[in-house]
């Protein structure tokens, strides 16, 4: 019989070649080794978002968080909770993250989309300007200030964020 150690290998392998039914089956077997084991849980939520299962993916998240909080479950079932539309889930999670590493950048700007989405652009500024205290080449988040700033009129702040993302990505 194959050790632990070994099928997770495997196993890890397989997901990551995209062999996904090949790596749920050794998922599932780890499992029933170890029912405890909060990374395998993970890669169970991971390998069903992918396979477009989103409420089976946000159980096993749940699952893993339940055993092993990481700031990775709580990002994960954020991105789930938000795709589902459950915004109030998602920033919960998003702060959750957080909690557990306040360097977390991806939650930062997550917490920013929502808040912008749900038209609280000062709020979407915060978060943002978080985002880009720990990372100031964020792409992303200065073309997102764009849109806030031009929202709130504040116009001459939209244009150097604008300025600043072709400033990071010329073409």
């Amino acid at each position: 019989m194959t050790d632990f150690n070994s099928l997770f290998q495997i196993a890890f392998q397989s997901h990551q070649q995209g062999d996904l039914e090949k790596a749920e089956k050794l998922y599932q077997e780890l499992l029933n080794h170890d029912p405890n084991d909060a990374q395998i849980a993970y890669l169970l939520g991971v390998l069903k978002t992918q396979q477009e299962d989103y409420l089976l993916a946000l159980d096993w998240m749940k699952r893993s968080i339940i055993l092993k909080p990481t700031k990775e479950a709580y990002q994960a079932m954020g991105e789930l909770f938000q795709g589902l539309g459950h915004i109030q889930e998602a920033k919960h999670s998003f702060r959750e993250s957080i909690k557990l590493d306040s360097s977390h950048i991806q939650s930062y700007f997550n917490l920013g989309l929502l808040f912008q989405y749900e038209d609280q652009l000062e709020q979407a500024l915060i978060y943002y300007q978080k985002a880009l205290q720990l990372n100031p080449n964020f792409t992303q988040v200065y073309n997102c200030l764009g849109t806030v700033y031009h929202l709130l009129a504040r116009y001459d702040e939209a244009i150097e964020s604008l300025q600043q993302v072709v400033r990071l990505e010329p073409c």
